[in-house]
């Protein structure tokens, strides 16, 4: 099917061209807000006998009543199916919206959880090394007066023999 330009159609096309016709016929392109239009609906004001130059697009006074509702029974559907979609795509993302703080609180429930179980590893190795080194500082303290034993019972047997050493030095003093 052409349109007016000559152009092929399909028959939603046609519907919308039809629909765009009458939106012109009508002149409600030129009250509409925000057009940048503000000319006064002149073509309402025209008589119903106005003779229109091309008879496909003409649409008669007794069909212009279905045609005009059919207009806005596909207004009406288009309007209610983009309703009714964005209505789905509300819901969707409210579920989704749902469904990731459902996520949220899971991953920060395992978060706490990781969390304490890290804290407990880590409180064991801590408590584990301090019982370690405090075992190594009671054997370093152990060694070390075991050393300091020896030592000073070498210096003792030193000093014994000093005094020993004196003793003698005084013998051979004496005598001579």
């Amino acid at each position: 099917m052409l349109d007016r330009a000559g152009h092929d159609s399909s028959p939603g096309d046609a519907m919308e061209g039809r629909v765009e016709e009458l939106w012109h016929r009508f002149g409600l392109h030129n009250s509409v807000p925000g057009s940048g239009n503000s000319e006064p609906v002149s073509s309402q004001q025209d008589s119903p006998s106005e003779e229109i130059s091309d008879p496909e697009t003409y649409v008669s006074s007794e069909s212009k009543s279905p045609t005009a509702e059919t207009a806005d029974t596909d207004a009406t559907v288009r309007s209610s199916m983009e309703h009714t979609d964005a209505w789905e795509t509300q819901r969707q993302i409210s579920d989704e919206l749902a469904e990731a703080r459902e996520i949220r609180a899971q991953l920060s429930q395992q978060r706490d959880q990781i969390y304490a179980e890290v804290t407990e590893r880590v409180q064991g190795i801590v408590e584990s090394a301090i019982v370690r080194a405090q075992g190594e500082i009671a054997d370093l303290k152990r060694h070390a007066i075991d050393e300091i034993k020896i030592v000073l019972k070498r210096i003792e047997a030193l000093q014994q023999e000093a005094v020993e050493e004196l003793k003698i030095q005084r013998i051979l003093n004496d005598v001579d």
